[in-house]
């Protein structure tokens, strides 16, 4: 049976990345880490990867530190593009997002996961929010997203929902923003059933989503997206932070969930 854990810490990004997180990571990973100029993304790049190997390390019963990790572009072989779990004989698949003080890991098992969270921001102007929307949402997408008040609070959530599905699911093949998020489209009926059209014939999936439960206390959306067979997979949602200590750093839990999947429509 498939399943995904869906993993969550919070960290202020007002102070520099903890020193004793660097010895987590490695070569790749450090080297990239230490070209990040500004303090907030570098304290996000650091955390949302010291937390997937902290679980990997878990679940594989490793130390993290030895947790093999690549990640290379499907198109230009660069340093980017989906995160690979190497040396390990589980079918396991991840993915990472980060935003404000929040960092995501989503691991599946027998299946594909895609994660993306946004932060709710005052600076979401529904003005601010049609600079980008033509890079993001099809037609169809901005026409449904003019169905809600100008300027509202409904507007950019209903914005921000949509972007989040969306990046998680162009982070199930790799391509994420690399190909654009234009190619196909995504609505919810009044039942809230989703439904995904492809631009490219034949292109459907048998897809589950989930929308992460109160991250951020309501300053973040995050959208989960698992392929896999007719059956949803099991969702377990993890929150907690990162303690340091003098041996390695651990995640210390505060709550556990079940996530429940609901399947979504592709044609």
């Amino acid at each position: 049976m498939s399943s995904v854990e869906l993993w969550q810490c919070s960290f202020d990004t007002a102070s520099s990345a903890r020193s004793e997180l660097f010895g987590v990571l490695n070569r790749q990973e450090f080297d990239r880490a230490s070209r990040i100029r500004s303090t907030a993304a570098q304290v996000r790049f650091v955390e949302a990867r010291v937390l997937l190997r902290l679980v990997l390390g878990r679940m594989l019963d490793c130390d993290p530190r030895r947790v093999g990790l690549r990640q290379v572009c499907a198109l230009c072989g660069a340093n980017h593009g989906r995160i690979e779990v190497v040396c390990s004989d589980r079918e396991l698949d991840v993915s990472v997002s980060h935003a404000g003080g929040c960092a995501l890991v989503a691991i599946g098992t027998q299946c594909l996961v895609g994660v993306d969270v946004e932060e709710v921001s005052a600076d979401y102007a529904y003005e601010s929010l049609s600079v980008i929307q033509e890079q993001i949402l099809t037609w169809k997408e901005q026409r449904a997203l003019r169905c809600w008040p100008i300027g509202s609070a409904d507007a950019s959530a209903f914005f921000l929902r949509l972007w989040t599905m969306k990046e998680a699911l162009a982070k199930i093949d790799g391509i994420g923003m690399l190909d654009p998020l234009t190619r196909f489209d995504v609505r919810w009926d009044q039942s809230d059933v989703c439904s995904v059209a492809f631009a490219d014939p034949g292109r459907g999936m048998n897809a589950w989503w989930v929308a992460a439960p109160d991250v951020g206390a309501r300053t973040l959306l995050a959208s989960v997206v698992a392929t896999t067979g007719r059956d949803a997979p099991v969702g377990t949602f993890n929150v907690g932070m990162i303690a340091t200590s003098y041996l390695l750093p651990r995640f210390v839990s505060t709550m556990t969930a079940d996530l429940a999947f609901k399947r979504i429509q592709t044609s």
